[in-house]
């Protein structure tokens, strides 16, 4: 932990020095905003308050992570931000100036919550001591390790440029009115991964166990077992969203607000690659799989010069296809044959087999399921409670159908129900005992 801490602060620094430098220029950037140069600035050193409280106090939180008890952090960061989320809405609809009272709390809580996770750690792991002191000391004993961080961070900072271009680009390429209808679409699609990576985030440690175990065998029969759950749970997601996000927008906001439907199904592309990517991602990472670094340059190149040239012809809707097209190529297409090339060291033809049930099952399962809820649901949802009860109705026929077949077809799914029902036996024995 004190290397990592001496890494998190090196970072931290960095990102502070690159922002006063931006800082600079803020005033040019906005200038055609409308908004005052005092809630420019205001808004801009809060959030970067908020971000390097992660990397100079809340790096703990890894520990916390490595103990395969992520669901602590997260209950911390989701309590806070439900209470604060309250406050900061009522500061803006009752006071004059509720968003420099937004902002305060935003401060606050962000303090809250690094107390929180410091107070758990030190509770937790009191035997823990951090000396900063002996950080380039453990550097140079441990010299993989910065290579490591320096690979690991240049897939970060790609991933975090292609996300941000694509913020620029249809700022540019699209009027305010589609910004809007878009960006109503983003926070259901953000909030519905953020809601997958909380139930399913937890097995970053157990990969990495597994993997140091050196059971080969049984390091690949569970990466089956995840990506059974991680595809009957994005299947199951992105139907809902099909079916549910028009109506739910229609309700929200109105007709005017919906997305053209090509639009729309390109989200749903890189949305299903989002919420299923992840055990792939964990197998890298727990195989120290990071000197793609080319990949990641790749796919935010691919990404801008594609978004740059389709947003030209089509605007915001090539700005989307852009982004589809170097998911689908580097994420979807290259990362598993790199997993499987180097390290489980077994023909990518071994995933594709098994990926054409998984994917197969799903095309399947979302078209007769399609057919029959057009038949079944004549009454459009102009309601949230009937919106709700559409929801529960179409979201468990896909669980239950795609679950099935792939119960059926796949062995991972049946290795996976098997888990489960020895962990609920457990349960109900103790219980009954």
């Amino acid at each position: 932990m004190t290397l990592f801490g001496w890494l998190y602060r090196r970072v931290g620094l960095f990102i502070l020095g690159a922002a006063l430098i931006l800082s600079l220029f803020l005033t040019y950037i906005f200038r055609d905003s409308n908004v005052a140069d005092g809630y420019i600035y205001a808004s801009f050193f809060v959030f970067l308050f908020s971000s390097l409280l992660g990397y100079f106090v809340n790096y703990k939180q890894l520990l916390i992570a490595a103990d395969q008890r992520n669901y602590i952090v997260l209950s911390y960061l989701n309590g806070c931000n439900m209470v604060k989320f309250v406050i900061q809405a009522l500061c803006l609809i009752k006071t004059d100036f509720g968003y420099l009272l937004w902002l305060f709390w935003e401060v606050v809580f962000a303090l809250i919550n690094s107390w929180l996770l410091r107070r758990r750690v030190k509770r937790d792991y009191g035997w823990l001591e951090v000396d900063m002191a002996q950080g380039r000391d453990m550097m140079r004993r441990f010299p993989d390790v910065m290579k490591r961080a320096k690979q690991v961070f240049a897939h970060n900072i790609s991933s975090f440029v292609a996300s941000q271009t694509d913020n620029i680009l249809i700022y540019f390429f699209a009027s305010l009115q589609w910004i809007t209808i878009f960006g109503n679409y983003v926070l259901i699609t953000s909030k519905l991964a953020q809601f997958v990576y909380m139930l399913l985030n937890n097995s970053n440690a157990t990969v990495g166990n597994l993997i140091a175990e050196g059971d080969s065998q049984k390091t690949y029969r569970v990466f089956w077992q995840f990506m059974a759950l991680r595809y009957l749970m994005g299947v199951t997601f992105i139907f809902g969203l099909a079916r549910l996000t028009e109506p739910f927008i229609t309700i929200w906001v109105g007709k005017e607000y919906l997305l053209d439907n090509a639009t729309f199904a390109m989200m749903l592309i890189y949305t299903f690659i989002t919420l299923t990517r992840a055990t792939v991602d964990t197998y890298l990472s727990g195989f120290g799989l990071y000197q793609d670094v080319w990949a990641s340059l790749t796919e935010a190149g691919l990404n801008l010069v594609i978004s740059l040239i389709a947003g030209f012809a089509w605007g915001l809707k090539g700005v989307v296809f852009g982004t589809m097209v170097s998911m689908i190529l580097m994420v979807f297409l290259w990362k598993p044959y790199f997993l499987f090339k180097a390290g489980f060291k077994r023909s990518v033809w071994d995933y594709w087999k098994n990926m054409s049930l998984y994917i197969g099952g799903g095309i399947l399962m979302f078209v007769l399921l399609w057919y029959l809820f057009d038949r079944v649901f004549t009454t459009p949802a102009d309601n949230y409670l009937v919106w709700v009860l559409y929801a529960l109705a179409q979201c468990a026929a896909m669980l239950i159908a795609y679950g099935l077949f792939l119960y059926v077809t796949t062995r991972g799914m049946r290795e996976l129900f098997r888990v489960w029902w020895k962990l609920l036996m457990g349960f109900f024995g103790r219980k009954i005992a």
